[in-house]
């Protein structure tokens, strides 16, 4: 189904752009569509997506978490220092 969007003219007024073939109420049904949920085939969909999925290897994953920890790791000790440059510029001038 192609979508297409009406040209918006610029003007003093803020129209909105309606896109053919949806209406208030959402899409216009195809002719012969059902209107219920059909769980089987939402699920056989889900099933050929989930084979699509190109996953990573474990030596990948491994290697990223090994990353993420290293960052979270350098912050963590960034942010403790700088606390504790902090705490005692803090304390030097709460004693004067």
């Amino acid at each position: 189904m192609a979508v297409t969007v009406t040209k918006i003219a610029m003007t003093t007024t803020p129209k909105i752009a309606v896109i053919k073939g949806q209406g208030a109420s959402g899409p216009k049904e195809q002719p012969g569509s059902s209107a219920s949920f059909n769980l089987v085939e939402y699920l056989k969909g889900v099933r050929q997506e989930w084979f699509k999925v190109t996953w990573p290897s474990r030596s990948q994953v491994v290697a990223e978490t090994g990353v993420v920890l290293m960052v979270v790791a350098f912050f963590a000790i960034f942010v403790f220092l700088v606390d504790k440059i902090f705490q005692f510029g803090i304390g030097l001038i709460t004693k004067i």
